[in-house]
């Protein structure tokens, strides 16, 4: 193991120098903001002061590497190291710190950001609690939000809150540069979304484009609507409706705004999206664009006391007024006051309000309190029964018996060290033993479901004993032979990085039976 490095002030200052050169300003900002803190970042980027401690060299390390480019780790890894050499003229203090470097990005890759044990399955009942970095989520690095969308699933906040375009001052639409890289974090944010259930909750503009408050001094949406026009088309074609709600245009009041509504309405419809209006701000009640029926409506409260008259709302703090009684200080651009924000929540929750949702105005950064404070311990998230179940994993291709209806009475978490795949599990020594179809007592069948061709592909690789909750890594990766014995799993080798799934059950691979019972699925990177 490397020794822990702490970067001196003038080697902090020199290593982010080289790395603004190759990430450019902005997103370089963006990741220190959401790794170290503003006022930290600024001092290191504006002020050349400060001195990096160990806890931050490490968080640096993982805002940067997604940033870093390359199309896999060697390539970021390669490509770092030039850059530090540059930076740092000392031979023994660029091999101490690159020895420490390249393992914080190794681990930081491969398996030290582990997924939550939590449900990844939609909501279905009570009131839906959600949280976004609203403005400035498409600035974020991919590792912050995995942050925020990981304790968000921990934490049974199912919905993530964002403005497509952002601050209007920006001009995302009418800067081609920045609005490649808002569909690059749109697709990332849905995916992740997808695959923890969490709802993904969208304002695509807002109407108080070209107003001189809150950031809106860019162009009023009547001189960006080919550019809306065509992000409309574009989100229909490309982003899956699942899980999705879209407000088109946040509180509408031009002619500009009501045009995009009807546009929006048609072409998201007929897409499969669920659309919601939030005219004038506060409205009571769905509505119709162009003769097709909004399916939510979004409401902007301007007090913590003050609601909706109907409970279907999506209530979401989208206020100066309450957002100064929700943040820290009453800083409408702060963090937010963890104590006032569960209050609101849990009077929303309460009252039976559709969705409570808090509003992250202005936040670039990963704000845990303002997430775990929307924490909703009385949802109860459903897929029919099948709650462990990943989102992504709805289509699955079964080369052996299909498990996927059988009931999840067991419990496992697995993992990959010491040459083993481990996979331990509650009923190892509970489920009944039988003659297996290598002749000898077991009680179980360990599966791997792994993405293949395209497709996500499950099989039984190895009977199991009874108590047995282990296999050499050679069983996966061909150095013991083939032990899927069924196409195409047989041929498939998993890769460094490769993320794919374990799972146990009772006996499954040949018509004999122990029990029709099964174990959660677990997620693995391959080391």
């Amino acid at each position: 193991m490397a020794a822990p490095v702490k970067l001196t002030k003038a080697e902090g200052v020199a290593l982010v120098a080289a790395l603004e050169k190759r990430v450019g300003y902005d997103a370089l900002a963006f990741a220190l903001v959401g790794a170290i803190g503003a006022e930290r970042a600024g001092k290191l980027i504006a002020e050349k002061q400060g001195r990096i401690s160990k806890a931050e060299t490490v968080a640096l390390v993982k805002a940067v590497i997604p940033l870093v480019p390359g199309d896999t780790l060697k390539a970021k890894i390669k490509l770092a190291i030039a850059a530090l050499r540059r930076a740092i003229p000392d031979k023994a203090r660029q091999d101490a710190i690159l020895a420490y470097v390249v393992e914080k990005i190794k681990e930081y890759k491969y398996g030290q950001e582990s997924q939550p044990s939590a449900s990844s399955a939609y909501q279905t009942a009570g009131t839906v609690c959600g949280y976004g970095p609203v403005n400035n989520h498409w600035r974020l690095p991919d590792h912050v939000v995995d942050q925020i969308l990981n304790r968000m699933q921990l934490k049974n906040v199912r919905a993530y809150k964002v403005e497509s375009v952002g601050h209007a001052n920006e001009d995302v639409l009418g800067t081609p540069s920045k609005l490649e890289q808002m569909k690059r974090a749109t697709l990332y944010a849905v995916d992740g979304c997808a695959k923890r259930g969490i709802y993904y909750h969208v304002t695509m503009f807002n109407d108080n484009a070209g107003k001189s408050n809150w950031r809106n001094d860019g162009p009023a949406l009547s001189k960006r609507l080919p550019q809306a026009k065509a992000f409309i088309d574009w989100f229909a074609e490309t982003v899956s409706p699942k899980g999705v709600f879209v407000v088109i245009v946040g509180e509408t009041r031009t002619t500009a705004g009501k045009e995009l509504e009807k546009y929006g309405a048609k072409k998201l419809k007929a897409a499969g999206f669920k659309i919601g209006n939030n005219n004038g701000s506060r409205p009571q009640e769905t509505t119709s664009f162009g003769g097709i029926r909004t399916d939510f409506f979004e409401y902007h409260p301007v007090k913590t006391t003050i609601w909706p008259k109907h409970k279907a709302a999506h209530v979401t703090s989208d206020t100066g007024a309450i957002l100064a009684q929700l943040n820290e200080a009453g800083n409408v651009y702060g963090r937010g006051n963890p104590a006032a924000i569960s209050a609101w929540r849990a009077a929303g929750v309460a009252a039976g309000y559709a969705f409570v949702i808090y509003y992250g105005f202005d936040v670039a950064e990963y704000d845990e309190p303002a997430i775990d404070a929307m924490g909703n311990p009385q949802a109860k998230p459903s897929d029919g029964g099948s709650s462990d179940w990943p989102a992504e994993l709805a289509e699955v291709a079964w080369l052996h018996a299909s498990v996927r209806d059988w009931p999840q009475t067991a419990k496992m978490s697995a993992s990959i060290s010491g040459g083993q795949i481990q996979f331990p599990y509650d009923k190892a020594t509970a489920w009944p033993v039988a003659t297996s179809g290598t002749g000898k007592d077991t009680n179980a069948n360990v599966w791997a479901i792994a993405k293949v061709g395209g497709r996500w592909q499950a099989g039984t690789w190895e009977w199991l004993r009874k108590g047995q909750t282990s296999k050499p890594v050679g069983c996966l990766d061909g150095s013991k032979g083939d032990h899927f014995k069924v196409k195409p799993l047989s041929t498939w080798r998993p890769k460094s990085g490769e993320r794919f799934y374990i799972l146990v059950s009772g006996h499954a691979r040949t018509a004999g039976r122990t029990v029709k019972e099964r174990s959660n699925v677990s997620e693995v990177v391959w080391p």
